[in-house]
């Protein structure tokens, strides 16, 4: 009975990592990584078989192992390019990479786990060991906030930490039915966790140096990456650590964050550190008239949410060799920039409150 309960704990989660994208939805919008949904197990359900061809033949001939050996492939090619994001789905070499690793990762589960078997366990330690690779991927590619990786992958060594004392014996090698099940999920969790903790612990410790990374894009936003001449709507911070759903004009793309010039429907008018906007030329992307700030203003790259559009281009090049345009020189760091900042942003979070 015991071992049912193990089993019925961990064979959610561990399927539900196929489904589920790692990050949350972001701030000032309910859109994210999409999910899954039931089609990525189904498709591992009905894929692993095929995958473990060549290991179900006692006697295979030479002819007949090549053929199976490529339908594995094959199998595991499509498998890792499904669970893969969009984004990189055209990266062939990666997929590639990524496919060779998975077979590897079943072969090496086949070794331990069931070195002569047949039938419905070979197949069963290859589900297994298929879901936590393809799991530790999915953890991997949408794992944006560091430190809600960090959090997940805490909790999930947590519970293998708790289930795997409940258990007592991990020798797969030695296990049979509901008890082999359950020491195969606690590892393919233990594998998550560590993959968690490892990626989370590594992107944390670049986003609180650099910021957020320019690549890949923040959850929920679908065009990237900013550009030059672009307007944005994206989440200011202010000097007094608040924040506000702001429209800006991308001037620049750094490594580690964008340079931009921020628009304001306040009447500006009179104030030599901004330029009148034209409404009749920038209607196709501003729902009112507006002043464009001429101090340059570094934003973190998770701030930024939606593109509106582009500048023409004649303001644009006018604005080029504008020399009105200066970078404000600050003693402190500029705001969204302190290390308190990156803390909450590294989990979806602000320091202050939403000013809008």
């Amino acid at each position: 009975m015991s071992h049912f309960v193990q089993v019925l704990v961990l064979a959610p989660f561990l399927f539900m990592m196929l489904i589920l994208p790692e990050a949350p939805a972001r701030l000032g919008t309910r859109q994210k990584y999409e999910p899954k949904f039931m089609g990525a197990p189904f498709t591992v359900l009905f894929g692993v078989p095929l995958l473990t061809l060549p290991l179900q033949l006692k006697h295979p001939d030479g002819k007949s192992l090549l053929v199976l050996a490529a339908v594995s492939v094959l199998v595991a090619y499509g498998l890792t390019r499904r669970q893969s994001p969009p984004r990189l789905k055209k990266r062939h070499l990666l997929i590639a990479a990524r496919t060779a690793g998975l077979l590897a990762a079943v072969a090496a589960a086949e070794f331990v786990a069931a070195p002569e078997g047949r039938g419905s366990r070979l197949i069963g330690v290859a589900l297994v060991a298929t879901t936590a690779y393809l799991g530790c991927l999915r953890a991997t590619d949408t794992g944006y906030w560091p430190l809600l990786l960090v959090k997940s992958g805490g909790f999930t060594a947590l519970t293998v930490v708790v289930i795997g004392w409940w258990i007592g014996d991990l020798d797969p090698s030695t296990q049979t039915g509901l008890a082999l099940a359950a020491t195969l999920l606690l590892w393919a969790s233990a594998a998550i966790a560590l993959t968690q903790l490892v990626v989370g612990g590594v992107r944390l410790r670049r986003w609180l140096r650099h910021g957020p990374p320019e690549f890949p894009a923040p959850p929920g936003v679908g065009y990237w990456p900013p550009s030059p001449g672009e307007v944005w709507n994206l989440l200011l911070t202010h000097d007094d650590d608040n924040y506000k759903d702001r429209p800006v004009l991308v001037l620049e793309r750094e490594p580690t964050h964008a340079n931009v010039l921020i628009i304001t429907s306040r009447d500006k008018a009179g104030s030599k550190h901004h330029l009148r906007l034209d409404f009749d030329e920038w209607q196709h992307v501003l729902s009112k008239p507006g002043y464009l700030a001429t101090d340059i203003t570094p934003v973190p790259y998770s701030d930024f949410r939606s593109c509106r559009g582009e500048c023409t281009d004649r303001f644009w090049e006018w604005l080029k060799r504008n020399p009105r345009i200066r970078d404000r020189r600050r003693d402190a760091p500029a705001p969204g920039f302190a290390r308190r900042h990156r803390l909450a942003s590294a989990r979806n979070k602000h320091v202050g409150v939403n000013a809008g």
